[in-house]
Formats: C-alpha cells, structure tokens, sequence
C-alpha cells in the first residue's frame, strides 16, 4: 500500500456493526465449531481491529485443525451462509435490509485506491439503478477464511487491477503485505540529489524518480506485488514537471505576485504546483508529490 486510510470507514461502524450482528442473531447455527467460534470471538468479527483479525486466525485455524471433512464442509457452508458477502454485494436481493456494499463506499471520505494511488476507487449512485463503486479487497481471503468475509476492518476500497489482476488468491496472511487500514506509510520515493544538483548547472531538466529502498519485508512484499516501480515510471514525465514547477516555487516570489496582482489568492502554493500537499491522499500521485516536496523543501 502507499496510502493509510485507517479512518475510511469510521462514518460506517455503526451501521455496519449492526448488520453483521443482525446476520448472526437470524442465523440457525448447527456446527458446534461455528458455535464455539461466535460465542467466543464474536465481537472481533463484527468489530476487530486488523490486529484482532490476525489472532482470530489463529484460534480458528486451532479450532478446526482437528476436524474432520463433513466437519469442516458445514463450517464452510454455515459461514457462507451467515457472512453473505455476495448478497452484500446485491442491493436488489430479496429480504434487503437497507445496508450493502454501495451504501458502505458512498461512507468513505477516499477517492484513490491506497495500494496504487493511480486509479480511481469512489462511489457514484445514478439513476436508473446505474451505479459503479471500488471493488473490496477481502485482505484476508474470503475464501480461505469465510468468518471474515464481511468483517469490516477486512475490507479494503481498491482498484480492480491491485485486486484482481496483482493480488489475485495471494494470501495476505501468510505472506505479509502492509495494510492499508493499519500500517504506516513506509514506501516512499526520491530522486536523486546529486543528479539534481548536476542538472541544475548544466540547465538540464531530466529527473528519475525511484523507490527508495523499502525498510521491511512487509514494504518489499507490497511494492513487488503491486509493481510500484514499474507503474510509477510510467509517469516520469508528469513526475519531472512537478519537480520543475517545485523549482520555479518560491515563497518571496509568490508573496510579490501576490502583492501586484489583483488576484492574490490565485498565487497560492496549490494552485503553483498543482498540488494540495495537506490533502494528497486524494490526488492522483499524491505520495510521490508529498515525497519529492518534502525531500526538496524539507517536511
């Protein structure tokens, strides 16, 4: 992931807290592991933190290690049954109780998908029932762990190609990748400094723009998985644009502007760069652009 979004989904807690536990409390619960699990664990599942989610795997992977086929077959099918993910997802089926998948996106305050911050991951509800919102990345699998399946801090608003096409059936909890709901932004980008200083006195003005070596096998994992490298150097040029506009930034030069025109508030840094650093977690970009600033202008 490049982009933290731990608070995407704190206007739906409440509502979406009480859809899960509205599915347990209807559900008819015949697997006594099932059972064990929800009179157990069951406030992590309506509301745990990543954190919870990871121990919960564990106790359940305890649980079931000494089941035996037909056992484990109506764990699965109970699970799939209570956490309905695919009727989630359908806000035209029969019994809709007034919470799914489009209500819960049109809740998050983001508009790019935090594992690339190249694609657009927002809601649109139309007319005519003629919607589209962000695929969920079920972070860790649904299909390997139906429990969570509708657990909310498991699910990631993302782009198709991060989710489908780039992490596809990899699983996240046996090979750790950061967490978009949970980690701090570890993966940063630079150019290099020595080269600037070159071009600056050769009046050049071509810049590469890098990952910085990535701190932690969860950064490395995550950066290789969603081919940041290789994606990002698809934008050199817009990047090397950014970086010269940063050059002709200055604030005396921008305060006198402001001074002479009749606009003064269309001198601003934002409207210079073409970039809002206080809100870059909405622009397309946006932690490359936080990046090089703070490398040239210092955080």
């Amino acid at each position: 992931m490049l982009i933290n979004i731990s608070d995407v989904w704190d206007e739906a807690r409440k509502m979406h807290a009480k859809y899960v536990e509205d599915a347990i409390d209807d559900a008819t619960v015949t697997s006594t592991h099932l059972r064990h699990l929800l009179d157990r664990k069951r406030d992590v599942i309506v509301n745990g933190e990543p954190a919870q989610l990871r121990q919960l795997i564990y106790f359940t992977d305890g649980l079931l290690s000494l089941c035996d086929e037909a056992e484990y077959k109506l764990f699965e099918d109970e699970c799939a049954t209570i956490f309905d993910y695919p009727g989630f997802r359908n806000k035209n089926k029969p019994g809709y109780k007034g919470w799914d998948a489009y209500k819960l996106c049109q809740k998050s305050p983001y508009i790019l998908c935090p594992y690339c911050q190249q694609s657009f991951a927002f809601t649109v509800v139309g007319e005519d029932n003629k919607s589209f919102r962000p695929t969920l990345d079920h972070f860790y699998s649904q299909a390997r762990y139906p429990y969570l399946a509708i657990t909310l801090n498991n699910l990631v608003p993302c782009c198709h190609t991060c989710n489908s096409f780039l992490k596809g059936k990899v699983n996240f909890f046996h090979r750790q990748h950061l967490h978009p709901l949970e980690d701090q932004e570890s993966i940063h980008f630079c150019f290099d400094e020595i080269e600037y200083l070159n071009i600056q006195k050769s009046d050049g003005m071509r810049y590469e723009v890098s990952l910085r070596s990535a701190v932690g096998e969860k950064a490395r994992n995550s950066a290789k998985l969603f081919l940041l490298p290789e994606r990002y150097a698809i934008h050199s040029a817009m990047l090397n644009t950014f970086i010269q506009n940063m050059q002709i930034y200055d604030e005396a030069k921008v305060e006198f502007l402001q001074n002479t025109f009749e606009s003064p508030a269309f001198f601003t840094q934002r409207n210079i760069l073409n970039f809002d650093i206080g809100n870059y977690q909405n622009e397309l970009l946006g932690k490359v652009k936080k990046d090089l600033y703070e490398q040239l202008h210092g955080s």
